[in-house]
């Protein structure tokens, strides 16, 4: 079962039960990506969905959107470390994903004790969106938006969170 979830200041003690009733006992791969990155995607998809250009309307999507809230490090997090087994919560970077695909997957593999074998593929990019630079005054809003949330996995997981490690400890 693969699920995604973008909103995870929503998650609910509740939530956790119905998936224990449904599915048992399960693991649950988080993949924690750097929040100015995260908001900047979510800022470009919005943009382009909505015909906009990301620069230009930037100030009206962070505005519309609340797009922040999605990089919510330090209020999710913790809700899913209190729902679940440490042994059942592998939290890993998603950016060691793209730095050394052959070796992300076999950490993933190796936390859910599923065998591990040569995958020639995983250095194929499956996705990858055009650049965009931010501009200094956007990067300033940003860094000041999500400050709190950088200090959040700086404290929790040490500089690893930063520097790409695939497992997370915290």
């Amino acid at each position: 079962m693969r699920s995604t979830l973008t909103t995870g200041p929503k998650l609910r003690d509740h939530l956790f039960e119905r998936v224990h009733a449904l599915l048992g006992q399960v693991k649950i791969v988080l993949l924690i990506r750097d929040p100015i990155e995260r908001l900047w995607s979510q800022i470009r998809m919005i943009a382009k969905d909505t015909g906009r250009d990301p620069v230009d309307g930037y100030w009206d999507i962070v505005g519309e959107f609340a797009c922040e809230k999605n990089s919510d490090y330090q209020k999710f997090i913790p809700i899913w470390q209190s729902n679940i087994q440490p042994k059942d919560l592998g939290i890993f970077n998603f950016h060691a994903l793209g730095r050394d695909p052959e070796s992300f997957y076999k950490d993933v593999l190796s936390f859910l004790d599923l065998p591990t074998h040569q995958n020639n593929r995983t250095s194929e990019v499956v996705h990858q969106g055009a650049s965009s630079s931010i501009s200094p005054e956007i990067m300033k809003d940003m860094q000041s938006r999500l400050g709190p949330q950088i200090d959040f996995l700086t404290n929790t997981f040490g500089e690893s969170w930063k520097e790409g490690s695939a497992r997370m400890r915290g």
